[in-house]
């Protein structure tokens, strides 16, 4: 078994946030980085991921709408998914749970805090998959 890094699919339309999560993640994780649900959606299907952390905003396929199409796709399904969103209403919150996110973090993202719950959600991931295998 190999000791590669985990994948991350990170799809947002704001190319500093994009790009900030990108930075942070780059000792936990290989990152790919998309602008928009339609592309992260295409990724999905053509690449393996470990985890996807999505905005859910973005042209083309918002974050409902990806999380709809993930969700409905047994390949993908198990995909931990990790919405960011700058709306603390609730009813986005459980919108975006009750269509299939894993968690999310609100905008503007807490540092500290983003590194242990994404290595968390990596660890899950991992070990799903292992489960799986045997």
């Amino acid at each position: 078994m190999t000791n590669a890094l985990p994948r991350v699919l990170v799809a947002d339309d704001d190319s500093l946030c994009r790009r900030a999560v990108a930075a942070k993640l780059h000792r936990l994780a290989t990152v790919v980085e998309v602008a928009d649900g339609a592309e992260a959606l295409s990724h999905l299907r053509l690449e393996s991921f470990d985890l996807a952390i999505i905005d859910l905003e973005m042209p083309a396929l918002d974050g409902y709408g990806l999380l709809a199409c993930v969700r409905a796709i047994p390949k993908i399904r198990h995909i931990p998914i990790v919405v960011l969103t700058a709306s603390e209403d609730r009813a986005s919150l459980e919108k975006a749970l009750m269509s299939g996110a894993t968690s999310f973090l609100i905008k503007p993202l807490n540092w500290a805090a983003f590194g242990p719950h994404i290595e968390h959600l990596l660890a899950l991931s991992s070990g799903r998959r292992v489960t799986a295998a045997e």
